[in-house]
């Protein structure tokens, strides 16, 4: 598991300033960096650092 401590305050909202979802394009990654990716984020969401989202927002 990772140790990644212990942040002691109020947990923070953030408030879009639109009901419009915002869309970027993904950065452009090789093969290899994707699945470098791939692997990265499967580690982070078996130590539970991550969870899986369905936000109509997308940001590289």
């Amino acid at each position: 598991r990772y140790d990644v401590g212990e942040l002691r305050v109020e947990p923070q909202r953030i408030v879009p300033n639109s009901d419009l979802p915002v869309r970027l394009r993904p950065y452009h990654t090789s093969p290899i960096e994707e699945q470098e990716i791939k692997t990265q984020v499967e580690k982070l969401l078996q130590a539970g650092l991550i969870k899986e989202s369905n936000s109509p927002h997308s940001r590289p």
